[in-house]
């Protein structure tokens, strides 16, 4: 589950929505993307099942435990800073990107726990802290996807609600025989 799959998933997303304003195309991609979150996490989940579950484990040589900490430090990194600068951006799509970026930071850091575990236990049994990693890292990226598609919706519900722009409707007034009275 790289970086690389969820940014063509959700290109391919916003390439085939079709159908109403841009904001609504744009809705209709973040709740597409949060789906799709959610479905890789079934992918996620299995993959931390088996990892917990095994008995092999993936030991890295020499220098390699290193660069894998270096990039997942530069993601975890990447991630922070990216939902820093996107906080106040309204627009679904960077928000879809912030938090696949997230979720994505979040896979790297268990793979450097299964890794450091594995190269530096010295032999320890610690199964119960990857099961606990693992579920909370795929509880929170179901928790993100459910967000979106919530978030989603109702965006997509009070867009629905609004009259198409360029219709003038002209409001009534209730208190316009007191507006006249005050005037004399």
């Amino acid at each position: 589950m790289s970086c690389i799959n969820f940014f063509e998933i959700v290109a391919y997303i916003k390439k085939y929505s079709r159908g109403g304003t841009d904001a609504v195309r744009k809705l209709k991609t973040y709740r597409a993307c949060g789906a799709s979150l959610m479905a890789l996490d079934i992918a996620m989940c299995a993959a931390v099942t088996q990892m917990v579950l095994s008995e092999r484990t993936v030991v890295h040589e020499g220098v390699m435990i290193f660069v894998s900490a270096m990039y997942t430090f530069y993601k975890a990194i990447t991630a922070v800073t990216n939902l820093v600068k996107a906080r106040n951006v309204n627009d679904p799509i960077v928000q879809s990107l912030r938090n696949v970026n997230i979720a994505d930071a979040l896979i790297s850091v268990i793979s450097l726990e299964t890794a450091m575990l594995a190269s530096f236990g010295q032999g320890e049994d610690l199964k119960a802290l990857q099961a606990l990693t693992g579920f909370a890292v795929c509880a929170i990226t179901v928790a993100i996807g459910i967000i979106m598609i919530i978030r989603a919706n109702s965006r997509l519900k009070k867009l629905s609600a609004k009259p198409p722009p360029g219709t003038n409707r002209k409001r009534k007034n209730k208190f316009f025989g007191i507006a006249l009275l005050s005037r004399l």
